[in-house]
């Protein structure tokens, strides 16, 4: 669990990453989403949004992502929820607290 970039920002766009293996292998079969909360996970600043496979590259490991948050101006930090929906398994989910510059 992750995201793209280094140095987030209030008010910019927040890329969230997800790299999933089973066996060492990577999965590009289950369905990821996620969402933004406030830090205490109370509210909800950026809806549920889908993320894309993208396989391995030479420059990057095999992940989920392309579902852009748009983080709120004057935040200081925030959670990144993950849902995880597995084919044929029960979903999971998790929260990820980002510290904004």
């Amino acid at each position: 669990l992750g995201h793209h970039g280094k140095h987030i920002h209030a008010g910019e766009e927040l890329e969230p990453a997800v790299s999933i293996t089973r066996d060492g292998k990577d999965v590009g079969d289950i369905q990821v989403f996620n969402s933004l909360l406030s830090s205490d996970g109370n509210a909800v600043l950026a809806q549920e949004v889908a993320t894309v496979f993208e396989p391995e590259t030479d420059d990057e490991i095999a992940h989920y992502a392309q579902g852009g948050l748009q983080i709120p101006a004057g935040a200081r930090q925030v959670l990144v929820r993950f849902r995880i929906v597995p084919n044929g398994g029960e979903e999971v989910v998790y929260d990820l607290p980002i510290q904004l510059e």
